[in-house]
């Protein structure tokens, strides 16, 4: 039985390699010239060494996985054609897409979004990644946090974490922010940005105080604007960390796939989708874990995938 494998990040490969440890024949579709997904890209590089990471990459390799690079699912290749020519298709795409801030700006030089500025930590040599003497980082995750603390690391004068909600509601870890705090990373509370100020280039953000109202829909407290209430913090570089979204066309070709809150919906024990012979993993599924929680999510996976082969074969047998 041969299983397709989308996405070659911490969810998909494992899911790769408990398949194939099992006998399952696997391909993998990466997007990327480079395997990994955020284990390559996405984290930070102080927190990461290069060699670990490739090591483990190369463990991987010897499973003899077939991996196709540079293929993104939607276009020529369609989730549609994946479920009819394999047996079993496993979606570890992740969350891809960075969430715009919406405002006045955000197309000036200097500013850069989080997941983009991180991968240039791991990928370019240090004295070559542009960082601003004044850094202004959006958003309140692990990601803003990795963002500041990696700006600091390279030689910024002052860096700023603007959050529009409280320390209490930020989702980020609190050893993280602890971390943060250590390389001197000054946190501004209850604020959010209106507009980034400049003709060509960034030469400041003007933001506006918030207070917390009522419950939204997610049950954390909504900030509320303060009339009357902006100031401009000047900066001459912006890092957008508002999270991420999924990549919608990878999912094209799956009609009557049930998602919840932007994530695809699964079985918590199998994997499984409400799309008979797809199953889904890592952050397109659970949204934003450790890595270690995608990893066992591709290993249940793979464990529903066998199952599900094993009954068809059952069946098949009996016939």
């Amino acid at each position: 039985k041969h299983v397709a494998v989308i996405g070659a990040g911490p969810a998909g490969i494992s899911c790769a390699a408990h398949l194939a440890r099992l006998g399952r024949k696997v391909t993998i579709f990466e997007a990327r010239e480079k395997t990994g997904g955020l284990f390559t890209h996405g984290i930070a590089g102080y927190k990461v060494a290069g060699p670990f990471a490739n090591k483990e990459l190369r463990l991987f390799k010897r499973l003899g996985i077939l991996i196709k690079r540079k293929v993104k699912i939607g276009g020529k290749i369609t989730l549609e054609k994946l479920l009819k020519d394999f047996d079993a298709v496993f979606l570890g795409i992740g969350l891809g897409k960075n969430r715009a801030m919406n405002i006045p700006g955000e197309n000036l030089k200097g500013v850069v979004e989080a997941p983009h500025f991180l991968e240039m930590t791991r990928t370019t040599p240090l004295e070559k990644i542009p960082v601003g003497k004044r850094v202004a980082v959006i958003g309140g995750g692990n990601s803003a946090i990795d963002s500041a603390v990696a700006a600091a690391k390279l030689g910024a004068q002052e860096v700023s974490i603007i959050y529009r909600r409280s320390r209490e509601e930020m989702p980020a870890y609190k050893k993280e922010m602890e971390r943060a705090l250590f390389e001197g990373v000054r946190f501004i509370w209850l604020a959010a940005p209106e507009k980034i100020a400049g003709k060509t280039k960034v030469s400041g953000i003007q933001c506006i105080r918030m207070r917390l109202g009522k419950p939204d829909e997610t049950g954390r407290a909504k900030p509320v604007p303060v009339k009357g209430s902006s100031f401009v913090l000047e900066c001459d570089m912006v890092i957008s960390a508002l999270g991420q979204t999924l990549y919608e066309d990878a999912l094209s070709g799956a009609p009557g796939l049930k998602m919840k809150n932007g994530r695809i919906v699964v079985n918590s024990r199998t994997g499984a989708t409400s799309v008979p012979g797809l199953f889904a993993g890592g952050d397109c599924a659970e949204g934003g874990g450790e890595m270690v929680n995608a990893v066992a999510q591709g290993i249940r996976a793979a464990n529903g995938i066998d199952r599900m082969l094993m009954k068809n074969e059952k069946r098949k047998i009996k016939n």
